[in-house]
């Protein structure tokens, strides 16, 4: 029988913050990356398809679409606000 190691992600916002964190297989909290934005950011929803990307929505009427495979990256690679 193979050994596996379950990793979880969690994302949380707080304020304009998007944080990123996971639990290691030692049950501790890592964070993976922290990213800001100008205004509130209101709900998170992760992508089906890929782990890395994740989707916001802010108080200034903006979805914003993140791409969390590269911490050292913290701004959305896309950004899209309601007309």
């Amino acid at each position: 029988m193979m050994n596996e190691t379950l990793i979880f992600k969690f994302i949380f916002t707080g304020g304009g913050t998007l944080f990123a964190l996971e639990i290691t297989a030692e049950g501790n909290l890592k964070e993976v990356s922290t990213s800001h934005w100008s205004d509130g950011l209101f709900d998170v929803a992760w992508s089906e398809c890929d782990a890395n990307i994740v989707a916001t929505a802010s108080g200034d009427g903006t979805l914003q679409l993140w791409n969390l495979s590269n911490p050292q990256v913290r701004r959305p690679v896309r950004v899209s606000k309601w007309k």
